[in-house]
């Protein structure tokens, strides 16, 4: 479970970042067509682009994948829903 993250959102797109860690980005994957994540060089998650809130709704296996559980994915779209 995350402990912490931040959020940013673009106040002219309102495309939002959700930083989880201070490391380096080594590579971006997508998740889905509106949600990336950032990974570090050992392949662990160090924050996510969100295009489209509601798509993170449907992340099931691939947040899981990183290591975010239900829980967390709550918790963001809480903080996100209370930013906008």
């Amino acid at each position: 479970m995350i402990k912490d993250f931040n959020i940013k959102i673009d106040p002219i797109t309102s495309v939002a970042y959700v930083s989880i860690t201070n490391s380096k980005i080594s590579k971006t994957e997508n998740l889905s067509e509106s949600v990336n994540a950032d990974l570090d060089s050992t392949g662990e998650l160090v924050g996510l682009e969100v295009l489209d809130i509601e798509s993170l709704r449907t992340l099931g296996d691939s947040a899981a994948n990183l290591g975010l559980s239900k829980e967390d994915i709550e918790a963001i779209l809480s903080e996100l829903e209370a930013q906008i």
